[in-house]
C-alpha cells in the first residue's frame, strides 16, 4: 500500500529532478554566469567536502563534486525517457484510484532502471 506509493513517488521525483537538472545545466547563459561567479570549482569542492564528512546526510551532493561529468551524463540522456516518466505517473495514478496494485507494481518494475536517479 503506502510503501508502493512512496516508491512510485520517489521514482517520479527522480524523473522530475533529472529533467530540472538537465534544463538548468544546459541553460544557454549558464556557462557565462558560472565563469563570472568564479567557476564550478567552489561548488565541486563544497560537494566533495560535504560528501566525505557526512556521506549519509549529503549523498545527494555527490554528483556536484564533478559538474562536467554530471553534465555529460545528463547530455547523454542517462535518465528516464518521456515514455518512462509517463508510465510511472500512470502507475502512481492507478494506485491512487485503487486499481490493481499488481499492474502498478509491474509498470514500476519495468521502468525502474530508467528512474535510477542516483545514477544520473
Amino acid at each position: 500500500g503506502l510503501q508502493r506509493v512512496d516508491d512510485l513517488s520517489a521514482l517520479v521525483r527522480g524523473a522530475l529532478a533529472h529533467a530540472f537538472l538537465h534544463t538548468l545545466l544546459t541553460w544557454p547563459f549558464l556557462d557565462e554566469a558560472v565563469v563570472e561567479a568564479g567557476g564550478w570549482a567552489p561548488v565541486e569542492r563544497l560537494a566533495a567536502v560535504l560528501v566525505v564528512h557526512a556521506p549519509s546526510a549529503f549523498e545527494v551532493w555527490a554528483p556536484l563534486a564533478d559538474v562536467s561529468s554530471l553534465r555529460a551524463r545528463l547530455k547523454a540522456g542517462l535518465g528516464p525517457s518521456e515514455n518512462e516518466k509517463r508510465a510511472a505517473l500512470r502507475a502512481l495514478q492507478a494506485l491512487g484510484r485503487g486499481s490493481d496494485a499488481v499492474v502498478a507494481r509491474e509498470a514500476v518494475r519495468a521502468n525502474a532502471a530508467a528512474f535510477a536517479y542516483a545514477e544520473c
